[in-house]
């Protein structure tokens, strides 16, 4: 069973680097070959999103702001993932 995960496993980043987006984003550091298969099978085609909003909201992220007033807090994200969405962990 292991040697036909492997099998698929290659077969799939194979087809991966099919895609348009396959050199763009294997050109951010720490994204392996089997989390960008993850990735590009579920947001599919990253031109179909017309801002990083979007991704965003995809992946259960949101921008976080800690400030009041004269007071500029730090930003960061807070993850807001629903139960159905799973993370994509580099090798």
């Amino acid at each position: 069973m292991q040697s036909e995960l492997a099998t698929l496993t290659e077969h799939l980043i194979e087809l991966s680097k099919e895609i348009t987006d396959y050199e763009y984003v294997s050109s951010v550091p720490g994204i392996g070959d089997v989390t960008m298969v993850e990735l590009l099978s579920e947001v599919g085609t990253l031109t179909q999103y017309e801002h990083p909003r979007q991704l965003m909201k995809l992946a259960g992220l949101i921008l976080r702001e800690n400030s009041s007033g004269q007071h500029k807090g730090q930003n960061g994200f807070l993850n807001v993932a629903e139960g159905n969405s799973e993370p994509c962990y580099s090798e």
